[in-house]
């Protein structure tokens, strides 16, 4: 999500977002796209939940994806957490 994002504030215009999620969802159809991997960026989105409103907005409704549930999001959270803690020891 990352590419969308300079600054915490939107790149590209909402009109921009929904054609090139537009043009992902044809080459999916079509079977051009077969493995599509979304990366959560919330380091450049500001937090989780804009991070997770985007997808919500453009990626889950345009490519008919499920939406996030915010549950997952926390237990990832703490494994991130526990994750980086270790390495620091």
């Amino acid at each position: 999500m990352d590419y969308f994002f300079v600054n915490d504030n939107l790149l590209l215009s909402e009109y921009s977002i929904k054609q090139i999620f537009k043009s992902i969802k044809k080459g999916l159809d079509k079977g051009k796209i077969e493995i599509l991997t979304i990366a959560l960026s919330p380091e450049h989105c500001k937090n989780w939940s804009k991070s997770i409103s985007f997808f919500d907005t453009y990626a889950a409704n345009i490519l008919k994806i499920d939406k996030i549930k915010l549950p997952l999001i926390s237990r990832l959270q703490t494994v991130c957490k526990a994750q980086f803690e270790a390495s620091v020891e």
